[in-house]
């Protein structure tokens, strides 16, 4: 427990470190997520690759913005992929490019297409029903977490031909809706 409590004081020594030495000569620049093995590239809190901090895992193809360089990494503003949140971390540079189309198209493990987060509205099929959030992207073996009367918001992050990743902020849950009960 004592090596646990010293390397995480090292950690976030190094990282306070990190953070005074970045430089702002990317700021505001645009990149898409690129791995040539296609897998998807892990956002970190700090510039460690040992220590425990991966925040997202960023599929091939996701847009970034650069808001600084550091040696071999970049610090970066992205939306986190489940939650559809703003968020701010640290990935290697070489995983970046500033052109879009030598990025893959980001691709979900649901196989869904990862979108820019898009404010969606529930629309049930009438008035006064609701729209069924579930936990994964199925009406049968899948559980209702939630549901929606006709006008309520949330944030749809991905979507497929039938269903949607939604995120509701109000509350933080996600799940899944059918694209035929979201009006966007």
């Amino acid at each position: 427990m004592k090596k646990l409590r010293i390397l995480s004081v090292i950690c976030l020594l190094v990282m306070a470190m990190m953070a005074v030495t970045c430089t702002a000569d990317a700021a505001g620049t645009t990149a898409w997520v690129y791995t040539s093995n296609g897998k998807p590239l892990n956002c970190r809190s700090s510039m460690l690759t040992h220590c425990n901090n991966r925040i997202d895992s960023l599929p091939n193809g996701y847009q970034v913005t650069v808001l600084s360089t550091s040696g071999d990494w970049s610090y970066i503003q992205f939306t986190h992929t489940t939650t559809g949140r703003t968020m701010k971390g640290y990935v290697q540079s070489r995983y970046l490019s500033t052109s879009s189309s030598k990025a893959a198209v980001g691709v979900t493990t649901d196989g869904m297409q990862l979108i820019s987060p898009t404010t969606v509205t529930a629309r049930p099929s009438s008035p006064t029903g609701w729209v069924n959030m579930r936990n994964i992207p199925s009406k049968s073996g899948s559980t209702v977490i939630g549901t929606y009367k006709q006008g309520q918001t949330l944030t749809m992050t991905a979507k497929g031909s039938t269903w949607a990743a939604v995120y509701d902020p109000s509350t933080g849950k996600s799940g899944y809706m059918m694209l035929a009960y979201l009006s966007y």
